[in-house]
Order: structure tokens, then sequence, then C-alpha cells
């Protein structure tokens, strides 16, 4: 495991995301912030507990939430899309605010992060884009409030679409039909 963080913390110190010295002290063994669960790599049902978690607290099928990351970042909790940019398993939108932290504003609970490093945590990343996607399905309905989540763009287009982004509805739909979700709605 200690090869593991050592692996971890070079990635972050090779995106900017943390120092060389914490990366040290990380990799000798000590825990950040950022670190994954120690048993994260032992299998997606790791992860599952924390859909469940953060689908019980927003109301949500903790299903639809673990599609919603399986398109976003292949459940990946490092992954990073410079282009938006975005980051970890939800892959939440962080426009730098040249502190180390984020300075656009979601409008929910815990935002913006204390540092970049936070998006990485899976727990926080679920934390975030459960309030998002639930708020969105709320006010939208489902389908169009999973096209909401990936591009704003998609606020003002009609509830029953289509929408600027559909496939990106219709592969969260998909993998949401393959976990059984949709069956029991």
């Amino acid at each position: 495991m200690i090869k593991l963080a050592a692996i971890i913390a070079a990635i972050l110190v090779y995106l900017g995301f943390q120092s060389k010295e914490k990366a040290s002290a990380s990799a000798s063994g000590s825990t950040a912030s950022w670190a994954l669960p120690a048993d994260y790599l032992t299998g997606a049902t790791d992860l599952d507990s924390l859909y469940e978690k953060h689908g019980r607290i927003h109301n949500l099928d903790w299903r639809l939430l673990k599609a919603v990351a399986q398109v976003e970042s292949s459940e990946n909790p490092l992954a990073k899309n410079p282009l938006d940019p975005s980051y970890g398993l939800m892959q939440l939108l962080c426009q730098d605010d040249g502190m180390g932290s984020c300075r656009n504003k979601l409008n929910v609970l815990d935002w913006p992060p204390e540092s970049k490093e936070k998006l990485f945590d899976p727990d926080y990343s679920l934390h975030i884009g459960a309030q998002i996607l639930a708020w969105n399905i709320d006010r939208y309905g489902q389908n169009k409030g999973i096209a909401v989540y990936n591009s704003w763009e998609a606020h003002s287009e009609p509830s029953d679409g289509p929408f600027p982004n559909q496939g990106y509805v219709d592969k969260v739909l998909s993998h949401y039909r393959n976990l059984d979700g949709l069956r029991r709605v």
C-alpha cells in the first residue's frame, strides 16, 4: 500500500495539486486529506457504500449516482479533465481561484473546498455531486436534471429533450438500467 501511496502522491505533484514535501510525507505512510481509503482498491463495493450513503442523504437512488460516476469518471476518484476543468469521481467543475481552491459558485453545502486536493476524495466528490444532481432532478425532472448536471446550457431546453448532450443522458440512463435502477422506478 505504501507503493500505491507513493504513486498517487507523485501523480498529485505532477498535476500540481500537492507539494513535494506533502508527497514525501504521504508516500512514507502518513495520511493526507486527499488519500483514498486503504480498502479502496479492493473493489467497487467500497464506493457502493458511499453511493448508498449520499443517495440516502439526498433522496436519490444510489444506482443513479453510480451511473453518473461511471460516465463522468469511469469511477476513478483521481480523474481530471483539464478542458473544463473538472476533477474527481463526479467530475466537479473547479475554476482556479489562484489560491489553490475554486472560484466558481455551486450554491451547495461545503463548497468551495479548502483546496483542489479535496476534489479527489470520493466521499467529498459524492457529497457535492449528489447535492447538485438532487437539486437538478427536483427542479427539472430526472432526464433534464441529468443533462443539466453535465451541461448547464441544458437548463433552457424543453423538459422532455432532446438535449444538446442527449448522448450523455442516454449513456447515464443505460448505465443506470444496467444497475437495475430503472426497473425499480
